[in-house]
């Protein structure tokens, strides 16, 4: 079982999302499964910029399922 498995698997089971999403385009073979946004409500996020120690702008947001 890889990880694209693994959350493909949990995700209908999953309350909560914490995600980190990354402004970048990488060359990769599993990517996290695609989720209906209608399922759920955001409810904290926080943006940072690149520096030093990251070259790249992210962003991490928590998700809660709708019930």
């Amino acid at each position: 079982i890889g990880g694209g498995q693994l959350y493909t698997e949990a995700l209908p089971l999953a309350d909560r999302m914490v995600l980190t999403l990354v402004d970048c385009a990488p060359e990769a073979d599993t990517w996290f499964p695609e989720w209906d946004s209608a399922d759920w409500v955001e409810a904290a996020s926080r943006s940072e910029a690149p520096d030093e120690e990251n070259p790249h702008a992210y962003r991490v947001i928590e998700l809660n399922r709708r019930s």
